[in-house]
């Protein structure tokens, strides 16, 4: 038979089953069977030995579990309760297998042995019985309910597996494992996959949903041995075994996927030599699910305890009763991991009494809290926000005062004991003068960085913090702590040269533009701006500037200068003026920038064709006023000028 008709006479087998299962007569179900569960070794192999308690059937019977009721079974997992019935059916259409409990320490089972969750206790398997052929039995886990005080919790997995594996379908050989749940079932480990075929087929038909399916691979495709799957939440698990040889068996596991948790205490120095500590782990609904006490001794351990994740744990240590100092006499500093490799929890960590942690299924996370005692100081970190600035900005400086001491201390107060800014600190602000032991507070000054703040580089702030002991004259005082701003104080100059046209004609006056523009963050002095390379036939006039320079300029000022040219018939062609800028910045760097602006020099029209419309009409002329030098022109112009003054005396005398 193909593995295509296998697979398919399967399918309908396992319909079959789902819509008609057989109850057999058997003697009434007994009294609840008081069980466990139990973890692999943590160094069994697999992804989850500390987090998957496998669920344990010692004293199943068979004949019960065929009952209408099944078999109760009860167990405590650290502070909860577990309750779950177990059933076995027939399926219709096949051969009836009997199921035992069996023990994971032997083959042909590959879970269990060592590289696969090797060492679980107890009887974790319900194996299977050979029989006739086309055996099967189908095994449910329901009612599976999980309480802590009472209180129904949810958060777990219900696991289930096939502790053994599948077979190739080799003629009439294969074995095929169907699984159904009240939730979506996903594949959450297994073997290493193989080629050679045999195992279930990766990925498993169904993986994600409520019915998944495990078909033995065929050589050249992927599959694996030791399928394990994760319904969330769930309170009901099917599994149904088919079986086509009659020497073949299959097997399931069943297990609860938890979180589990453990603190560890480190004392590393007292403030007293008869300090000691207690931890605690709370669940979210209240109850403790682990503590533990250093008594006098340097460290303290709780038992990894399982943790069902409905909500977020409390991890908390506090002063014993009758101890000399209160925990906050001590830094607390946390530090957590997680077994689970693939989790993104987040884990606690830093100094306080009490941490949040919130857990998901799988994780397995070990925390240590290590304590020191405090001296008899006061502690001072002083920072700063924006920690680099432009001019203008205001930057807010944090005194972060704590009083380190075993004593309470009054009239708090922030000495500036250096301060290298231009501009005024604004008043220094605490909310409370007050610190009790332990306590922390935190005073605030603003403070609006200057251009000279910027020209010098930034601004360094040193401060202490003084307080007296309550109720006495005795002062404390803490270490200097300092404060940098860096500026962003960049020097740039930015010279630009324009002209008023692109074309111009003989005899046009052309205004050249030229800036010199602070285009930095700090000031620059002895800026100044020169013509330079001007290849016109007159000279150029000076610069008018709307500033004398040399001049100083903020960032973003401009020095703006202008100067005309009328041009000339010798500057025919291209007209080129160039300007020359140059600064010096705070640090004494010389800047300098350079620009040029060029002009197309172009004959007016009616020189071009031989001179003006008289001219055109006959006159001829070969001579224009534009071709004449510039003293010829002021000469003709002398002429007529003297002419139309002795016409007009000759009118008046006859007048």
């Amino acid at each position: 038979m193909s593995v295509k008709k296998l697979s398919a006479f399967a399918g309908a087998a396992a319909l079959l089953a789902i819509l008609f299962t057989g109850v057999a007569a058997v003697p009434a179900s007994a009294a609840p069977i008081e069980s466990s569960c139990g973890y692999a070794n943590p160094d069994g192999g697999g992804k989850f030995p500390d987090s998957i308690c496998w669920l344990d059937f010692a004293g199943y019977d068979s004949t019960v579990g065929l009952t209408a009721e099944g078999q109760q079974f009860e167990m405590s997992l650290g502070a909860y309760d577990v309750s779950y019935t177990v059933t076995e059916r027939p399926v219709a259409g096949w051969s009836t297998r009997a199921v035992t409990a069996q023990p994971a320490n032997a083959g042909p089972f590959v879970m269990g042995v060592p590289g696969y969750y090797n060492g679980i206790p107890g009887q974790p398997f319900l194996y299977s019985s050979s029989g006739a052929l086309y055996g099967a039995v189908q095994i449910n886990v329901t009612n599976f309910q999980v309480s802590l005080n009472g209180t129904p919790v949810t958060g777990y997995d219900l696991v289930t597996a096939a502790p053994e594996t599948t077979d190739a379908v080799t003629g009439n050989l294969g074995e095929f494992v169907y699984w159904s749940a009240n939730t979506p079932l996903t594949l959450i480990d297994s073997h290493a996959p193989i080629t050679s075929g045999g195992a279930c087929a990766i990925p498993l038909n169904g993986n994600g949903t409520t019915a998944v399916q495990c078909n033995p691979g065929v050589a050249g495709s992927p599959s694996a041995y030791g399928s394990i799957l994760a319904a969330p939440s769930a309170t009901s698990i099917t599994g149904s075994l088919f079986m086509y040889a009659r020497g073949e068996r299959e097997g399931l596991a069943f297990g609860i996927r938890t979180a589990s948790v453990s603190v560890d205490k480190q004392v590393a120095s007292r403030v007293d030599p008869t300090d000691s500590f207690d931890l605690s782990v709370a669940s979210s609904e209240g109850p403790l699910l682990a503590s533990a006490s250093t008594g006098d001794s340097d460290s303290a351990s709780t038992d990894v305890v399982p943790v069902i994740p409905s909500g977020p744990l409390t991890l908390s240590e506090a002063s014993t009763a009758g101890s000399a100092s209160p925990v906050d006499y001590y830094d607390a500093d946390w530090a957590c991991t997680n077994a689970n490799a693939t989790s993104t929890t987040e884990l606690p960590e830093g100094a306080g009494a009490s941490q949040q942690l919130a857990l998901v299924a799988g994780d397995a996370v070990s925390c240590t809290v290590t304590n020191t005692a405090k001296a008899a100081s006061l502690g001072l970190v002083k920072t700063v926000s924006p920690t680099t600035a432009v001019a203008g900005d205001t930057v807010v400086y944090d005194f972060a005062v704590t009083n380190d001491g075993d004593l309470p201390v009054d009239g708090l107060a922030i000495d500036e004991t250096a301060f290298s800014g231009t501009g005024e600190l604004g008043e220094i602000v605490c909310p409370v003068t007050e610190l009790a032991v332990g306590e922390s507070t935190t005073c605030q000054a603003p403070y609006e960085i200057t251009q000279a703040d910027v020209d010098a580089g930034g601004v360094s702030n040193e401060a202490v913090a003084t307080a007296l002991i309550a109720d006495t004259t005795v002062s404390s005082a803490s270490a200097a702590s300092t404060a940098l701003v860096a500026v962003e104080g960049e020097s740039a100059l930015a010279v630009t040269k324009t002209a008023s046209v692109s074309t111009a004609a003989v005899g046009d006056d052309v205004l050249y533009t030229l800036t010199a523009t602070n285009a930095g963050a700090v000031t620059l002095s002895d800026v100044t701006l020169t013509d330079t390379d001007f290849s016109g036939s007159a000279p150029l006039g000076d610069l008018e500037c709307d500033t004398t320079a040399p001049v100083t300029l903020a960032p973003g000022d401009v020095l703006t200068c202008t100067v005309s040219y009328e041009v000339r018939a010798a500057d025919v062609g291209t007209l080129t003026n160039g300007a020359a800028g140059s600064a010096v910045d705070p640090d004494e760097n010389l800047l300098t920038g350079s620009a040029s602006a060029a002009v197309t020099v172009t004959v007016p029209a009616a020189a071009a064709v031989g001179g003006n419309a008289a001219g055109q009409a006959g006159a001829g002329l070969a001579l224009t006023g534009g071709d004449l030098p510039w003293y010829a022109v002021g000469f003709g112009l002398m002429l007529l000028l003297a002419g139309a003054a002795t016409m007009a005396v000759r009118r008046a005398r006859r007048s």
